[in-house]
């Protein structure tokens, strides 16, 4: 009945479960995870796609002080206006690159994951497998092993671009203002900061996800093995209302989910505009003589301020897309756990003697 439904959807945790979690992903990834050439080809990728945004910010800066500033007449930038096609063609192309290494780690990866789980079941035999709870070998092959997508076709790649990107632009602002490049590495540490905090309840409720997800899979082979004999009794009709509960029950957790992963990325977004509007106090102050450090002895004018405001959002931007993916490592955490215990799983299968039989 109701009551029943309800204990159904209350999966237990064990409290380590968030260090065995990261253990087992962290010997998934060791074991599984290694793809030196695809893994070269990201980085290069998004090296050269973060130096193509700091050539197109300093060609629009240098464009628009010359229009606006300067005087020039446009035919007079035309080097510079053939320059920045160039430099969207590239960065859009080491975007693409980068986009596609990761999907193709993730992969390798899962298919080295399955097949190693099939190897593992064909040791362990038919008698652990007998042993193990109605649905969930085929949940842990099918939803468990596709929950390692987002991490390493995502987040792995995200981690490495949200690493060089920020420094790349922080080194090209240091020599104009240093001012400026302090207030980008200051302020930088508070995404991936509040990312981990909102992670932690994420990881809980992905791992509450996937467990109700395996008793839900199994709870419904159940039902369907012993069909027959609740059309016997006419008990069918009761059973499929209580499915139809459990079924949104599920819809509510799922919801829930969700709900913390736009509230994590409406977290990131605010934080990274208050950041953003640091720079731009900074730079405006200046300009209008209430500030007058920071730029080593220099003048401000309009192409220096216009290019570290070009940049600031996309120093900001590959944390805030970390922070977006991080549900998905939230995720992977929560399935590796199932998967590893699997793969290291002891048979109960007695072992066969090596004497050949005398005939």
């Amino acid at each position: 009945g109701n009551s029943g439904a309800r204990f159904f959807w209350r999966p237990w945790v064990p409290s380590a479960s968030s260090d065995t979690s990261a253990t087992a992903l962290h010997q998934i990834s060791r074991g599984f995870g290694r793809q030196p050439g695809w893994f070269m080809l990201m980085v290069v990728a998004s090296v050269i796609q973060t130096a193509m945004t700091i050539l197109l910010a300093g060609l629009l800066a240098h464009v628009l002080h010359s229009l606006i500033i300067a005087g020039r007449q446009i035919d007079e930038l035309r080097a510079a206006w053939m320059i920045i096609p160039i430099c969207l063609v590239l960065r859009a192309f080491a975007g693409i690159i980068r986009e596609e290494g990761g999907i193709r780690i993730s992969l390798a990866v899962r298919g080295k994951v399955r097949t190693a789980l099939l190897d593992a079941l064909y040791r362990l035999g038919p008698a652990w497998r007998e042993q193990q709870p109605a649905g969930c070998l085929s949940s842990t092959l099918l939803e468990q092993v596709e929950a390692l997508d987002g991490y390493y076709a995502r987040y792995r790649p995200q981690l490495w671009f949200a690493l060089l990107t920020p420094l790349m632009i922080a080194t090209a602002v240091l020599p104009s203002s240093w001012v400026a490049a302090l207030i980008l590495l200051l302020t930088a540490p508070l995404i991936p900061l509040f990312m981990v905090l909102v992670g932690w309840g994420a990881r809980q409720r992905q791992t509450e996800q996937l467990l109700a997800m395996q008793r839900m899979s199994g709870h419904f082979l159940d039902l369907i093995r012993g069909l027959p004999t609740l059309r016997l009794l006419d008990a069918h009709l009761r059973l499929g209302d209580e499915v139809a509960q459990v079924a949104d029950e599920f819809r509510r957790r799922t919801m829930r989910v969700l709900r913390l992963a736009f509230l994590s990325g409406a977290v990131l977004e605010f934080f990274a505009s208050v950041a953003i509007a640091m720079s731009a106090v900074y730079f405006g102050m200046t300009l209008l003589g209430y500030l007058d450090f920071g730029l080593y002895g220099n003048a401000l004018d309009l192409k220096l301020a216009l290019f570290v405001l070009l940049l600031a959002p996309e120093f900001y931007q590959p944390l805030r897309d970390l922070g977006t993916h991080y549900h998905a490592r939230a995720e992977a955490l929560a399935a590796a756990g199932g998967l590893q215990a699997i793969l290291e799983a002891e048979t109960l299968q007695p072992a066969g003697g090596d004497r050949k039989s005398v005939g």
